[in-house]
């Protein structure tokens, strides 16, 4: 298990604490060198092995967290927000070297986090908890594009959600009239909805556009824009009805 506290033992140099695991299940000296020596290397610290734990920064000792849990060889690996003690730059480095990892050997790992996004790059596959119940089971890209519920779409990243009634709903494609825009939404008609029943249309900032005057859309007046570095985040205010969405769309530029 790799703790998100990382839970070395701090009076243990680098190698004794990876090497604790193999001592406690009695393997040989010469063995426990090699494997501690090859699991050093595995990431990437080979020359740290007789440094002491305070001598690391907290991305070379949550390396050493994994390097002790995976040395043993387990048969499932457990992490428990293993990064949430890393700042962002150095969260995403841990992020992919454990991805490498997992790719080169092959365990099966069990990965705990309330980062959508580091969920979205790490897994294969992602289950939604709320209140020690599991919402929706599946690969990130079904998850995020076709979410069980309003809980998992707004979960995993930004959404806008369009609330109203059903007033037509046929052939895979249904009809919304919504409550806040007081217009209709033509979308993919979800399965066990029928006309008159309340429902709700979710889409994401980056599958909006910019219409020109005159062409299909919903007219709206841009009140907020907000700078993200690679993207700008713009909440509108509808031109009728009393609601208003945000954020509705995000594009670079």
């Amino acid at each position: 298990m790799v703790f998100q506290s990382y839970a070395l033992f701090p009076h243990m140099t680098v190698f004794d604490n990876i090497a604790y695991g193999l001592r406690a299940c009695g393997i040989a000296a010469a063995e426990i060198e090699r494997q501690v020596s090859g699991a050093l290397a595995m990431v990437q610290l080979d020359d740290y092995g007789r440094r002491r734990i305070e001598q690391l920064s907290g991305g070379q000792q949550q390396r050493v967290a994994l390097a002790r849990a995976m040395v043993i060889e387990p048969a499932v690996l457990l992490m428990d927000e293993p990064l949430g003690a890393l700042d962002r730059q150095l969260r995403k480095q841990v992020q992919l070297e454990i991805r490498r990892l997992h790719r080169e050997f092959g365990r099966t790992t069990l990965y705990v986090t309330h980062d959508q996004e580091e969920a979205l790059v790490m897994s294969d596959r992602i289950g939604i908890m709320r209140n020690g119940r599991i919402e929706q089971i599946g690969a990130p890209q079904e998850l995020y594009r076709r979410p069980a519920n309003v809980f998992v779409a707004a979960f995993l990243g930004e959404s806008n959600i369009l609330r109203g009634k059903i007033v037509d709903c046929a052939a895979g494609t249904a009809r919304l009239a919504t409550t806040s825009l007081g217009t209709e939404i033509i979308g993919p008609c979800a399965s066990g909805l029928a006309i008159g029943m309340e429902a709700g249309a979710i889409f994401r900032p980056e599958a909006v556009g910019f219409a020109g005057s005159g062409e299909d859309g919903l007219p709206a007046r841009v009140i907020e824009v907000v700078y993200l570095g690679e993207l700008l985040a713009i909440r509108p205010r509808p031109a009728f009805g009393p609601g208003s969405v945000a954020p509705l769309l995000s594009g670079n530029g």
